[in-house]
């Protein structure tokens, strides 16, 4: 934008007083002394350079002057925009040169044709405007691009601006961001069932799958007998402080998610239980006075918070009378998976 500041102020400079002006030349000599390491050709190409430099210093304090010109930015900052842009424009011509091995002498003119400046300064003007224009191009599509994403990514109607006669619910609709799914994986503990492990994925609503064992069974060698023992004789071998619990259940359902934070569930499932005390003179034997097993139904809440989720749950084994059913409390902790 500097530039097409300064271009535009030279434009105007020479459209103003460019007739004014006449085709003019610049001579100038410079001695460059050579130091150990210049040879003939190095020494030549340093001389002209800093001939060059002087020669264009020169005619950007020879416009300003000639034409006492007053801008916005100093005296000292318009001679050397002038000084940049003939630079690229005006050629230096090599008039004499002379090299006596230590010293290179060198002589060089510079023309200035203001109509050809003025030229040229178009020239530059009309690219920079057009590179401009196109910078402009590219960065509105990619705005536009980057909005059209944004929009589908939120999955909103909006409507025309002229048209506001909508409903609460359509207008509630507009801004309202999609339900992320999660998936769930949990590791939970009751008092009978200390091995529990329930797996879920959910958006809106969802669904999981769980299941519960004890620890003093699973492996298999230990029996459970379900009898009664009626006589004196055969409970005095019952040890009833040495207690265990046989469980194991396998149950699945729906889960709903309640608020962003929270999510409950329900189900049901195939379930076993038995209170089973040890029989003091075969360490494999337990007396299990009331197995049950039967239909298992279970509800509970899941508090999400991050990655991480705690939950409580209640779960219950239908048998007979309600003073016959089996229930128990269970609570857990998980992880949470995002969906991308």
């Amino acid at each position: 934008m500097k530039t097409l500041v300064r271009i535009g102020v030279l434009l105007c400079f020479f459209a103003l007083f460019g007739e004014t002006i006449q085709a003019k030349k610049f001579t100038r000599e410079h001695t460059y002394r050579a130091s150990d390491s210049d040879s003939k050709n190095t020494s030549r190409q340093i001389a002209s350079d800093q001939i060059r430099a002087q020669l264009l210093r020169e005619i950007g304090v020879y416009l300003v002057a000639k034409q006492k010109f007053t801008t916005s930015a100093s005296e000292k900052e318009f001679s050397e925009t002038i000084e940049s842009i003939a630079a690229g424009i005006v050629e230096m011509k090599i008039l004499a040169e002379k090299w006596d091995g230590e010293v290179f002498w060198l002589k060089a003119e510079m023309t200035v044709d203001p109509d050809d400046v003025e030229r040229k300064l178009k020239a530059i003007r009309e690219e920079e405007r057009k590179k401009q224009e196109r910078e402009n191009k590219r960065i509105a599509e990619l705005e536009n691009r980057v909005e059209a994403m944004e929009r589908a990514n939120r999955r909103t109607y909006e409507p025309p601006s002229y048209n506001n006669n909508y409903s609460k619910k359509e207008k509630a609709y507009q801004y309202k961001e999609p339900i992320e799914t999660v998936g769930w994986l949990e590791y939970a503990y009751s008092k009978t069932a200390p091995l529990q492990f329930a797996l879920g994925v959910c958006g809106r609503v969802g669904g999981y799958a769980r299941v519960k064992t004890d620890v003093n069974f699973s492996d298999g060698n230990n029996r459970v007998f379900n009898f009664n023992i009626v006589d004196d004789a055969g409970l005095s071998k019952v040890d009833f402080n040495d207690k265990k619990y046989y469980r194991f259940a396998v149950t699945g359902g729906l889960m709903v998610r309640l608020f962003e934070w929270c999510y409950l569930y329900g189900g049901a499932g195939y379930g076993k239980y038995g209170a089973a005390y040890k029989i003091t003179d075969d360490e494999k034997t337990y007396y299990c006075p009331d197995f049950k097993k039967g239909l298992e139904v279970e509800g509970g809440m899941i508090l999400k918070l991050g990655i991480v989720s705690l939950s409580v749950g209640y779960n219950t084994l239908l048998r007979g009378s309600n003073s016959q059913r089996f229930s128990d409390v269970s609570v857990g902790i998980g992880l949470i998976g995002h969906s991308d």
